[in-house]
């Protein structure tokens, strides 16, 4: 069966970042998890994040990555999103009123509308990512409607995702979800429904799909970002 696979890349990211496997091979790991599968192309949508004040050097392992997932082309192509971020205000999580904690929380901040009734909201900055979803979604109905697959193999556990996903499913086409996270979204692979099956992406497969440590391109060597071998936060 022709198979083209969809990589949501932030979701991903987000559920394996506390593991040694962010230095990821998507390719490789598409070909070990669906070895009877003609893989047609690796597609993989992500945005470029903005440096962070708190970890300033984010944007530059995300480069060093993109640099990485380039060396796979033709197999693997990157779709950017955009990414942004504002400052909002936002409801407080608030477990109990109390005058003194706001006034304390008002002084701290130098927000005296936290002192107005009601729960009190701060100022904070406030990260999305953009297009992301929507260019997987819309890649994805293309394919299906051209007849490029014979089945579609998603990388996301994203709900908004559900309606995308089952148009494909009822035209005839089948859909294999698979995620590294560890719960399952039901509405994007429901049990027993037709065209419908789930796969958790489990240590020993991520960890068989790394890149090598030291890479070459077109501009020369690369590593892999310091950090990215252990199991961190970042």
């Amino acid at each position: 069966m022709r198979a083209i696979v969809y990589i949501d890349g932030f979701n991903f990211y987000y559920s394996i970042r506390s593991t040694p496997y962010r230095w990821l091979n998507p390719v490789a790991l598409s070909h070990l998890l669906f070895p009877n599968l003609e893989i047609q192309k690796v597609k993989y949508f992500s945005a470029k994040i903005k440096p962070q004040p708190d970890d300033p050097d984010a944007r530059n392992r995300q480069e060093v990555y993109f640099r990485a997932l380039r060396t796979l082309h033709p197999d693997l192509s990157i779709y950017e999103g955009h990414f942004l971020r504002k400052k909002n205000r936002m409801a407080l999580v608030w477990p109990s009123d109390s005058w003194w904690r706001r006034r304390l929380l008002a002084a701290a901040l130098g927000e005296r509308r936290i002192l107005e009734p009601g729960t009190p909201k701060v100022r904070v900055w406030k990260t999305e990512e953009k297009g992301s979803d929507v260019n997987l979604a819309s890649h994805l109905i293309a394919d299906a409607y051209e007849g490029n697959f014979d089945m579609a193999a998603v990388l996301s556990n994203d709900g908004d995702l559900e309606h995308p996903l089952r148009l494909v499913r009822e035209r005839g086409q089948p859909v294999a979800l698979f995620n590294a996270a560890p719960f399952r979204h039901e509405r994007l692979a429901p049990k027993g429904a037709a065209g419908s099956s789930y796969k958790r992406i489990r240590a020993g497969a991520l960890s068989a799909s790394q890149f090598p440590k030291e890479m070459v391109d077109s501009k020369g060597r690369f590593h892999r970002p310091e950090g990215w071998d252990s199991p961190k936060k970042r």
